[in-house]
Parts: structure tokens; C-alpha cells; sequence
């Protein structure tokens, strides 16, 4: 988190910005379909990737993975203002480094049991496709950028699934960075410690706005870095 304070002093003169930059890490839950001769079940992940399918050389045995991932936002102040929102995405298809296979990023929750989080998942509004495995991605959009907006002080949740998951191969550990630019609401006092000739309380000029005073007591202004 880096957050820039300027004070300026001209007779009774302060103002106070906050800008602030910050990630967020994804944390995943992952949901996956196994294949076991002609049987399937859905459960927690286990064979270690988060998005498509890996097959066990030795049983043939399948599994599926995707993923939900959860991103807290209880740093961002509800009164805060989102100035940008990107979202990071890494896949990892090690050893087989396939940049063929690609993945969607959706807008879903968990259900409550494996099977609907998976089938959420799939059926979830997308918010970016096409990704390629093992390029770093760093994408943004106005749905993204909202969906922060209107959840600040709490939780989002994004879901993620290869496009390419019917490939024996196709499995990948991915990782999900949101990074979030916003200002934050800063409460400015000025003491109003002077009287001017005819006795009427004194003027300020804060930010180029002139703020007329009383005789004794404080002025609250609220700012915001860069508000004009």
C-alpha cells in the first residue's frame, strides 16, 4: 500500500491527499469432476492444478478442475473512489508449456455443494476469454471496474475454467491478481485562530476555493487526491 500526504501551510492553510495502489490476491476454491472408469463424482481438487484436465498416465483415471476465486476487499474504505481496477491472470501448464490452450475468466459464486460451484462456473457470465496459457494477462473493463465499485469493504468472487479442458493435458495452476487504484477520503481541519480588521471572522483559501470563517472554531473540509 503507498499513500502520499501533502501539507501546505500559508497563514492557516492544510490540505491532505490519499492516493493508494494496491493488489489483492485471489484465493481459489477449486471444484473438480473425476472419471473413474464410467463412474464421475465432483469433489475438492487434489491432483493440484485449478483450471482443466489432467489424466493419470498410469489408471486413466480424469480429473477436471475449475475454480473459484475469492478476493477480499475489507482495505478499500466504502467511501472510497475506484479510480482503476486490472486483473492479473497467470496460468502455469508445466511441464507440457501448451500457449494453444486457452481460458475465460466469469463472473459465478460457489454453490453449495462441488458439483453446482463447477457448474457455475461454466455457465457464468464472461468477463474476459480467449486467455492464453503461460502469457502473462493483465486485463480490464468497465463490468470488472463495477462489480469493485459496488462491493468496497467486502468480498467479490470470480470464476475460472480452460477453454481446453476436454484436452488430456490441458491442466494449469492459475493465479488471479486484482490491482486497484483508488482515493481515499481524507478529513481536513483548520483552525480558525484569527480575526480580521472589522471583526467579522477571517477567509481561507484551500485549494484554490475561498472558505469564509467563523470568529473561533474548525473548518472540516473533505478532499480527494487530484479533485479539483
Amino acid at each position: 500500500m503507498k499513500k502520499n500526504f501533502l501539507l501546505v501551510v500559508s497563514c492557516i492553510l492544510l490540505i491532505s491527499y490519499s492516493l493508494i495502489g494496491q493488489t489483492f490476491q485471489g484465493t481459489s476454491i477449486i471444484a473438480s469432476k473425476f472419471q473413474v472408469g464410467s463412474s464421475s463424482s465432483y469433489n475438492l481438487g487434489n491432483m493440484g492444478h485449478n483450471i482443466g484436465k489432467k489424466v493419470d498416465s498410469q489408471t486413466q483415471d480424469s480429473e477436471t478442475a475449475r475454480s473459484i476465486y475469492l478476493f477480499d476487499l475489507s482495505d478499500i474504505p466504502t467511501d472510497a473512489k475506484i479510480v482503476s481496477v486490472e486483473l492479473e491472470c497467470f496460468a502455469w501448464n508445466f511441464p507440457n508449456s501448451n500457449t494453444t490452450y486457452k481460458y475465460k475468466i466469469v463472473q459465478a459464486s460457489s454453490g453449495s455443494t462441488y458439483k453446482k460451484t463447477y457448474d457455475n462456473v461454466a455457465s457464468g457470465s464472461v468477463l474476459f476469454k480467449d486467455l492464453k496459457y503461460i502469457l502473462t494477462n493483465l486485463k480490464s473493463s468497465t463490468t470488472l471496474t463495477n462489480l469493485v465499485k459496488n462491493n468496497k469493504g467486502g468480498e467479490i468472487s470470480l470464476g475460472a475454467m480452460s477453454q481446453s479442458e476436454a484436452a488430456s493435458a490441458s491442466e494449469a495452476d492459475l493465479g488471479l491478481t486484482l490491482i486497484v487504484d483508488f482515493k481515499e477520503k481524507i478529513e481536513v481541519t483548520a483552525k480558525n485562530n484569527f480575526v480580521s480588521e472589522n471583526g467579522d471572522g477571517g477567509v481561507m483559501i484551500i485549494d484554490g476555493q475561498i472558505q469564509t470563517l467563523p470568529q473561533s472554531g474548525n473548518l472540516i473540509a473533505t478532499k480527494y487526491e487530484d479533485d479539483n
